[in-house]
């Protein structure tokens, strides 16, 4: 019998075939998919098992799409996602098959830190805007994960919600409680949110869908299928208290005895209705938030440290909108901190707190049925006061370093069609008793087109100053920028302008003013496995800075990088960067109107980072830069081991060595005089650090932080600064060199013995020192850093939660 097809002839029509199908799959996800919540009478019983009749009796969401490793192809595991609500509370009930139960990888972790686990995760957006949603995630070891959605993730959010996992023959199960108390809706009849589950395999690194998320799509919530099902809700009274109780032993390194303090507050929450809620913290503490990473810093610039405290990290999207505030500058000390003090040569400062103690915290924020953010947040701080002993009589004397103050922030944000948004920012930061004011207001718009491959976006930004004795001041600021977000191939075109006058940094974060740059960026991804790769990002820079006051160049940058997954989840980073011609730094020198010429640079640089599944891997970090035909260089070096011991049991850190070689910087300058003193120096950073967690169970665990930061500055000539902005040797000037440690212990004991109510334990422990021994000997150094006083605190904090709802639940069911 003669052969129609050959075999040849056949592969390629099964090829065809097999892209037909996968050409009709991806089309059928361009609509969004619909499930439908079964109200039920009797609430489950939260233990893992989903026993209960009705769950059955519900239409399971499934046929989840991946998202990584192959953007757009059907999961290679089925999942089985349904729901039900009551009066109370929405529920979902997870069913994750898996072949293979005995490898479900179910690392252990903190709250809110997903480690090397399985994980189910769902995101609501109740009023349907793809703007504003709420995650909820929990991993196969019950450790629970969740943030607010925004233009950008939160994961400081903390709800309060429920949930149980069980491992079974075939796969594991989630069920999950999420009260609506935790979440703000419209307060209509029907409800129709916008929905979307995700499932992690993380023995195979596959992340799926229930609604397609395109990895070349810009935008998580915009994603979202939808549910339905959802009537004859009512927004509930959402009251909850949490009353905290703090003890602390404390021991300063200027003090011989111990001091023993005990602490009490209260914070309230309160909705307003349906969409806006009130936050009100009575006495603040913050006594248990984990240390900064200190740093000596030698740049013209103010180190910037990430915000740790609870109230102002948890639900604080609205208020970052405009970006004009840093949320650190509320109750931090900043006036006559860093002045001197001491009014003569027999006084030392004994104690100089950097915070002062806030009397009150209060925001409300929200979002309405029309789609309006309103964000309202209240500080009140003390006065802050530096004690001074006389060496000679012992006497001692307090000084006042910064008077009572009051700060607000204030926002309006309007949700548009086409996840487009406009706000209106302002900030306001008073002190009555010196009649000073600084406030500051900011617009901030983005639009999309309806197809989601484009996007607009500008901020501006006016201050106004007064007070302190000096005259008014105002200045202003913008940003605009237009690119592609979609798609394989992007772009982004972008100019900016910072004025000279313009002062944002009483409650926000500024570093350059007078400054006026431009951008070019274009990118090429690819999502989808080929050859070797899984992924691979290419990015592409151009930025040309100038100041703008005197329209003076500073100087053009070109950037690449590129970031390349491998098939055996060894991923790789690549970095260059390169100064065209000699740099204008207008900055370095610490005075207005002069510059420092600085010459041309380059730098290249790379992260490697092997399969986080396994026991025990290490992380590598390197780069070098040099100045052109200048012996000016340096490089960095980083060693970052992780290790598993075990589900509960895990060890990372890391060692970070960086070498700046004869650096050009800043060394002082004649107060009578415009002399500017310049070095040359050899600046070398070593920095150790390491966490160990053991893990209990998902309500109790054990965590340990240990940071040690050692910078030494060995500086070898001395210049002036001529009006050029050219180097002068100069014989005459000397300053010390620089030998300067920090060291932190964090040892934090937690257990969440209830919903929303948690116990924690925590010893710190600080050093800081710093001399002019300026020799490269680590054990010296550290010999020396260990003998010095070091600051002591030993705290024992409880807060319960108390939810009206629950309460009221335990009530009538009694």
């Amino acid at each position: 019998m003669r052969k129609i097809f050959s075999l040849k002839t056949m592969k390629h029509l099964l090829f065809l075939s097999y892209l037909l199908t996968i050409t009709l799959f991806l089309q059928g996800q361009t609509t969004r998919k619909e499930t439908v919540a079964l109200k039920v009478q009797h609430e489950p019983v939260i233990d893992g098992k989903l026993d209960e009749s009705f769950w059955m009796q519900t239409v399971a969401a499934k046929d989840f799409v991946q998202n990584e490793p192959n953007n757009g192809l059907p999961s290679n595991y089925q999942t089985h996602v349904h729901i039900v609500y009551s009066n109370y509370a929405i529920y979902i009930g997870a069913l994750m098959f898996d072949p293979s139960p005995d490898s479900i990888m179910k690392q252990m972790s903190r709250r809110d830190e997903l480690g090397q686990t399985d994980y189910f995760g769902i995101s609501i957006d109740p009023f349907n805007d793809g703007l504003n949603g709420y995650t909820f995630v929990v991993s196969s070891g019950n450790i629970q994960f969740d943030a607010l959605q925004s233009q950008e993730e939160d994961p400081s959010w903390d709800a309060v919600w429920n949930s149980e996992v069980s491992i079974t023959d075939e796969g594991w199960v989630a069920e999950i409680e999420i009260p609506y108390s935790a979440l703000r809706f419209p307060k209509k009849p029907v409800q129709k949110w916008g929905i979307n589950m995700a499932r992690n395999v993380q023995r195979t690194r596959e992340k799926s869908f229930w609604n397609h998320v395109d990895a070349k799509i810009d935008g998580y919530l915009k994603q979202s299928g939808q549910l339905l099902g959802i009537e004859n809700i009512e927004p509930p009274i959402r009251l909850s208290l949490t009353p905290y109780l703090a003890g602390y032993v404390q021991k300063n390194q200027n003090i011989e005895s111990f001091d023993y303090s005990l602490r009490g507050g209260l914070d309230l929450k309160y909705g307003i209705n349906e969409s806006y809620t009130l936050d009100m913290m009575l006495i603040p503490d913050f006594g248990q938030v984990e240390s900064d990473n200190k740093e000596f810093n030698i740049s013209a610039f103010e180190t910037y440290y990430e915000e740790k405290r609870p109230f102002f990290t948890e639900g604080t999207e609205l208020f970052n909108k405009g970006e004009i505030f840093y949320s650190r500058r509320i109750g931090s000390v900043k006036d006559d901190y860093q002045s001197s003090l001491a009014a003569n040569t027999n006084e030392v400062v004994t104690i100089n707190p950097q915070e002062t103690d806030l009397i009150n915290v209060t925001k409300i924020s929200g979002r309405g049925n029309n789609g309006l953010g309103v964000g309202i947040l209240n500080g009140m701080a003390g006065a802050a006061y530096a004690t001074l002993k006389d060496t000679l009589t012992g006497t001692s004397r307090k000084v006042q370093t910064q008077p009572f103050t009051n700060y607000n922030v204030l926002v309006f944000d309007q949700s548009l069609k086409n996840n487009s948004f406009v706000s209106i920012t302002n900030t306001n930061y008073l002190q009555p008793a010196t009649s000073y004011v600084g406030n500051v207001s900011s617009t901030h718009l983005r639009f999309e087109n309806k197809k989601g491959t484009y996007a607009l976006e500008g901020i501006a930004g006016f201050s106004y100053l007064d007070g302190l004795g000096h005259n008014s001041s105002t200045g202003g600021s913008y940003a605009l920028n237009l690119e592609k977000i979609q798609g394989n191939f992007r772009f982004e075109v972008e100019n900016s302008l910072i004025g000279k006058t313009f002062n944002a940094n009483d409650l926000g974060y500024i570093e350059k003013t007078d400054i006026m740059e431009t951008k070019a960026e274009v990118a090429y991804n690819i999502y989808t496995p080929f050859w070797r790769m899984l992924k691979w990002y290419n990015n592409l820079e151009f930025n040309r800075s100038s100041l703008f006051s005197i329209n003076k160049k500073m100087g053009n940058a070109l950037e690449f990088s590129s970031f390349t997954t491998f098939r055996n989840y060894l991923s790789i980073n690549l970095d260059a960067e390169f100064n065209i011609g000699k740099y204008n730094d207008f900055y370095e020198a610490r005075t207005d109107g002069r510059v420092f010429v600085r010459p041309p640079v380059y730098a290249v640089g790379a992260f490697v980072s092997p399969d986080y599944r396994k026991k025990f891997v290490i992380d590598v970090k390197g780069g070098y830069w040099s100045a052109y035909n200048e012996n000016i260089n340096g490089y960095w070096l980083g060693v970052m081991p992780i290790i598993r011991f075990s589900d509960r049991f895990s060890l990372n850190g890391g060692i970070d060595f960086n070498l700046d070689h004869n650096d050009e910087g800043f060394a002082g300058k004649t107060k009578n005089s415009d002399t500017i003193y310049m070095a040359q120096r050899d600046v070398r950073t070593l920095i150790n650090y390491a966490t160990a967690n053991f893990i209990f169970n998902s309500k109790m665990a054990l965590s340990l932080k240990v940071r040690h930061y050692w910078r030494l500055i060995n500086y070898s000539r001395f210049y002036t600064l001529s009006q050029e902005g050219e180097l002068i040797p100069e014989d005459t000037y000397h300053t010390n060199d620089v030998n300067s440690n920090f060291f932190n212990i964090d040892l934090v004991y937690t257990w969440r013995f209830a919903p929303g109510s948690e116990m924690g334990i925590v010893w710190k422990n600080a050093i800081a020192h710093e001399d002019d021994f300026s020799v490269f000997n680590y054990a010296r150094n550290l010999n020396q850093l260990f003998e010095q006083g070091n600051q002591n605190s030993l705290s024992v904090r409880v807060v319960y939660y108390l939810d009206y709802l629950q309460v009221k639940k335990l009530r009538t069911s009694a």
